[in-house]
């Protein structure tokens, strides 16, 4: 009955306590929140800016935090040792005279014999570094997904941009036709070829805005649901301007790729856990003493034992061999990652390579010559000089040169973006503050 009384009172206690960390994680998630609301008043919000707003909020970062410190929980939890025990008993009770018993404490203590907590200790350490390189790997996967986004941001931008100039071209078209048609120089037909230019114009730039769309949807889960405005993103798909720096030595960065490293850690933990479960094949030995009386003579004694499990029919062998088929499995998830990660780079290099010839070709050579084309075209159906289709042909050309060089420039920044996620150059670079 008395501890009914103090029910009340443990209860305010620990609801109190859960406020008091409430309070704490709120103020511990300040300084982020103000950090996030200066990135988002800047006038001009680059892409460095997205990467510290996706440090801050991108939920897959958050869950590699999270799985580092649970390792570093389970690391902790594999050093601590076994508690005693305290038991109070009362044995020998006579059923004609229940009052002649004994009555004792007895403390009883395990004792981990053969190394197995340090084994455990070994292999849960080797999780935790597992765990912060996979998280180092999250982040350069995470920065790579923002620089896409950015790009393709940036390129809608242009892509209106460059619209509104091929609008203009068309729409010129299109009164020179209706001027042509209505001085009975013209066909109607080339008034209505005119107006399916404008058309086909207007019905490509609905479908960029539907794409862009999408890309509002993407923002939400990039950066944990916080909004950044898209008439303020900074930059340019300028090669130029944006050119990846990268390492002179990528096979000596290959081979130390946060990837690479976890597999090597993966190897190493599962080791540590063979370690373990052999050590386990040794039972742990059970220490006791007690001190009591026996009633009603009110005679004092003390007992002490030690017991040992025999390990006749379990010597663990199931876990020993799950986990050595976890080390042959683990060497083998090894090769893979290093030939998956040989491919990748082989292959971005590639992209990078090829969309960068292909967009200095169009850009220097194509494109100069296609708009002197529509500008001759333009003069010499005004003039009568040239047929309707000849200018709609050169228009078309100039209008999908214009756009090809702004994909290709999309696509190289996309290329590079692949090249420095693996290879860790510039904001990719490993860090170490997963905060």
């Amino acid at each position: 009955m008395k501890l009914l009384r103090f029910l009340p009172l443990l209860a305010l206690a620990l609801a109190m306590t859960a406020n008091a960390e409430d309070e704490r994680q709120a103020d511990l998630q300040t300084p982020a929140r103000l950090e996030i609301e200066a990135i988002l008043a800047r006038p001009v919000i680059g892409l460095d800016d997205l990467f510290q707003i996706a440090e801050l909020t991108n939920p897959t970062l958050a869950v590699a935090r999270f799985e580092m410190e649970a390792r570093t929980g389970r690391m902790q939890q594999a050093g601590l040792y076994p508690n005693p025990e305290l038991a109070y008993l009362v044995e020998e009770m006579l059923v004609e005279d229940p009052s002649y018993n004994k009555q004792k404490f007895e403390l009883s203590q395990s004792i981990l014999i053969g190394g197995r907590r340090g084994a455990a200790v070994d292999a849960a350490r080797a999780g935790v570094e597992q765990a912060a390189e996979l998280a180092s790997w999250e982040r350069r996967t995470v920065f790579e997904r923002v620089h896409k986004w950015w790009a393709d941001q940036i390129h809608f931008k242009e892509v209106d941009a460059a619209f509104e100039e091929l609008m203009a071209g068309a729409e010129w078209t299109l009164d020179i036709a209706k001027a042509r048609f209505e001085a009975r120089a013209a066909p109607e037909s080339h008034v209505t070829r005119a107006m399916l230019e404008v058309y086909d114009l207007e019905v490509a730039r609905q479908k960029f805005e539907r794409e862009r769309l999408r890309g509002a949807a993407e923002m939400g889960v990039l950066f944990g649901g916080v909004q950044v405005p898209f008439d303020r993103l900074g930059g340019s798909l300028d090669p130029d301007a944006e050119a990846a720096s990268l390492p002179p030595d990528t096979a000596a960065v290959m081979g130390d790729h946060p990837e690479l490293r976890a597999a090597r850690l993966g190897v190493k933990a599962s080791e540590a856990m063979l370690v373990t479960a052999k050590k386990e094949r040794i039972p742990d030995l059970n220490l006791f003493v007690a001190y009591g009386r026996i009633q009603p003579v009110e005679e004092y004694f003390v007992e002490g034992g030690i017991s040992l499990a025999l390990p006749i029919f379990n010597r663990n062998q199931g876990r020993v061999s799950e986990t050595t088929s976890l080390v042959a499995m683990a060497r083998h998830q090894e090769r893979i990652a290093a030939s998956e990660l040989d491919s990748a780079l082989a292959t971005a290099r590639w992209n990078h390579t090829t969309l960068h010839d292909q967009l200095d070709q169009l850009a220097e050579g194509i494109a100069p010559a296609a708009g002197r084309a529509l500008t001759q075209a333009q003069e010499g159906y005004r003039t009568g000089r040239l047929m309707f289709l000849e200018l709609v042909d050169a228009q078309r050309t100039n209008t999908d040169v214009q756009l090809n060089i702004l994909e290709l420039r999309r696509d190289l920044a996309v290329a590079e973006a692949d090249l420095m996620s693996l290879l860790g150059a510039g904001p990719y670079a490993d860090t170490g503050d997963l905060r």
